[in-house]
């Protein structure tokens, strides 16, 4: 409240005993409130970093931390990237057409597929067990994929000392459980010639050649379950050509170390 009069000289005079503007009284009550407030963010806070805690359901390994100390974190920021160390997935590729020779249960103690981790100047081999059949092809190559699971890939359970511990990225070899079939006969890539045709050398010394449906290839095997009996010879040296009928000789070891030709 200001008072205004006229002094002797005729000048204005004013009277700010009881001014609340000259006092500053709103700007200090808005100076309390804030500092109240500040006071009950600062005890919020507090109480929050008391309850603050990062936990997992399961064990698992760092490979990569996305914040430092003294970093903000929002509500939906990464922290890290985490792998589980109880158990490791991996996607074994093969051609669509051996997947009617995989034994998918993996469930019997019988069944599990044998995991060589290629390490220097040794194999290490683990033990594991078909999950499922994924529902798409590889981007490369168009294979099939189907999921492997090893447990305990970096042996915690055992002592330090023992552990040969599966690593991420390692380059691995996969033999996946295959299904029973009777009555197959393994035959060497070289018995196989003009891709389904093997050649017979029969009892009275002729060639016998023969249509093969083969089963399955592999890089130095073909299977097949007909074509060939019990006892028969099978040719794999390479003839310059092949008639049926022709004649034919079967060298005995001591020629072929002489240098006898077939």
């Amino acid at each position: 409240r200001e008072e205004h009069g006229l002094d002797s000289a005729g000048g204005s005079r004013v009277d700010l005993t009881s001014s609340d503007l000259v006092l500053r009284k709103p700007e200090l009550k808005k100076a309390r409130a804030e500092v109240e407030n500040a006071r009950a963010a600062l005890k919020q806070a507090r109480l929050n970093l008391q309850r603050t805690e990062v936990r997992l359901p399961f064990d698992a390994l760092v490979v990569d931390e996305k914040i430092e100390e003294g970093s903000y974190v929002s509500a939906q920021g990464d922290i890290a990237t985490l792998v589980g160390t109880d158990t490791f997935w991996i996607t074994a590729t093969l051609p669509v057409a051996d997947l009617q020779w995989v034994d998918m249960q993996g469930k019997a103690d019988d069944v599990y597929v044998r995991v060589r981790v290629h390490v220097p100047n040794s194999s290490q081999m683990r033990r594991g067990r078909v999950v499922r059949l994924l529902g798409n092809l590889s981007e490369e190559g168009r294979m099939a994929q189907i999921l492997v699971a090893v447990d305990d890939p970096l042996e915690l359970q055992k002592q330090p000392h023992a552990r040969n511990p599966l690593l991420l990225g390692a380059y691995l070899q996969l033999d996946l459980p295959g299904k029973e079939v009777s009555g197959v006969v393994e035959l060497p890539r070289a018995a196989v010639h003009n891709a389904n045709q093997i050649w017979i050398a029969t009892p009275d010394g002729t060639l016998d050649v023969r249509e093969i449906e083969p089963l399955r290839r592999t890089s130095d095997k073909v299977y097949i379950q007909e074509g060939v009996a019990p006892g028969e010879k099978v040719i794999t040296s390479t003839l310059a050509y092949a008639v049926e009928g022709m004649a034919v000789k079967i060298n005995t070891p001591e020629q072929q170390d002489r240098g006898t030709e077939q």
